[in-house]
């Protein structure tokens, strides 16, 4: 993992939220997505802001006691499916499909995991029901990334639009 990518992404979204499981292990967030620590000094608010030149001024830190709540940070969970990679990339956003329709990926929150070798995307459920994304280099936790809403009645229209259009020129082809 890159760290210098997650303190982007975490200026970026004005927040930085460091979790402090058990056994020493930490991980950090923007919010949107958590990446463990593994293998770094272990950070309070102050020794991060030093050692990655973070403005508290500009960026809310804060420490929480424990992993993240709702979410199993864990290399492998109960219940978690693996997800076909997707074959198209809109604007930003990755869709993939799931059990309960199509959930996207911000590519910025893969950017920090990606690039180290093959990574898999695995849906997992809060105990709601509500989706997010683990994805795993191997067998061990890489992040964990909370879709991205896109869909709209004109979202929906264009991609249906689209799909006419190709379908059109590709009957032109034949």
């Amino acid at each position: 993992m890159i760290v210098k990518k997650v303190i982007q992404l975490c200026k970026k979204a004005k927040t930085l939220i460091i979790f402090e499981g058990s056994h020493e292990e930490q991980y950090i967030s923007d919010g949107r997505a958590i990446y463990p620590l593994d293998g770094m000094p272990h950070f309070d608010e102050a020794s991060i802001s030093v050692a990655f030149d973070i403005d508290p001024s500009k960026v809310d830190i804060k420490h929480e006691a424990g992993r993240p709540l709702s979410l199993d940070v864990r290399d492998s969970a109960d219940g978690e499916t693996e997800i076909e990679e997707s074959l198209m990339v809109v604007g930003e956003y990755i869709p993939y499909m799931t059990s309960v329709g199509v959930k996207f990926i911000d590519k910025a929150h893969l950017a920090p995991v990606a690039g180290d070798g093959d990574i898999r995307i695995f849906e997992r459920h809060r105990p709601g029901g509500a989706v997010y994304f683990a994805v795993k280099r191997g067998f061990l936790l890489a992040a964990i990334i909370e879709p991205t809403e896109l869909l709209s009645e004109k979202f929906v229209a264009d991609v249906e639009r689209l799909a006419r259009a190709c379908r059109g020129t590709y009957e032109c082809m034949q």
